[in-house]
């Protein structure tokens, strides 16, 4: 169980993270309809679902003291919005940041977007699938849920998020109330493709 002074560890832009999501929220059409497909964009080294035709956009933050652009996909639908975000630790150059070190600064940074009032997390495992030869692992990932406050209304939030040593992921749902069951298509269908070591091996 993460207790608060995880909000301090790291540093992430917060407002930065969140004005992306709540942009990728206005690009997205409002329908009651989920309308689920699996996506498989190019160069993103994950597949996963989402409920509408996705948006996108990458936005340059700060993560365990490393400028990183953050790329998103993400769609609204049922009045939940749902976000998938990576970064690329291999273009931190020569010293990249931990990789347990930038889940805590993701973690912190999304329980600051809503004010995080109460949460829970529990491990999780996350499939991988290695590129080089089409085997697939389980890496640990951490599950957040948490309700909170944004603009003076209440906000929830179930997130997972999970790490290699090239990469950083996270996907997030968030709505003023979340159905679990809803959320599992999005959750459940989430696979992550180990990069190489070195950008361009």
């Amino acid at each position: 169980m993460m207790n608060r002074s995880g909000h301090q560890q790291g540093r992430f832009d917060a407002s930065l993270c969140l004005v992306a999501v709540l942009c990728l929220l206005a690009l997205t059409a409002c329908a009651p309809t989920f309308d689920w497909r699996e996506l498989r964009l190019p160069g993103v080294p994950m597949t996963f679902m989402l409920p509408a035709k996705p948006s996108q956009m990458t936005r340059e933050v700060t993560l365990a003291e490393h400028k990183l652009p953050m790329s998103m996909a993400g769609a609204e639908r049922g009045g939940l919005i749902f976000t998938a975000a990576w970064v690329d630790l291999r273009q931190a150059g020569s010293a990249p940041p931990g990789h347990e070190r930038v889940l805590d600064a993701m973690i912190a940074g999304m329980l600051a977007n809503i004010g995080a009032r109460d949460f829970r997390e529990e491990a999780v495992d996350v499939p991988v699938r290695d590129t080089a030869d089409n085997s697939r692992t389980v890496v640990s990932g951490r599950r957040v849920v948490a309700t909170g406050e944004h603009a003076g209304n209440p906000i929830s939030m179930l997130a997972v998020f999970v790490a290699l040593p090239t990469q950083a992921h996270q996907f997030v749902i968030m709505g003023e109330r979340i159905d679990e069951e809803a959320a599992e298509p999005f959750i459940d269908s989430v696979v992550l493709m180990r990069l190489p070591s070195r950008t361009g091996a």
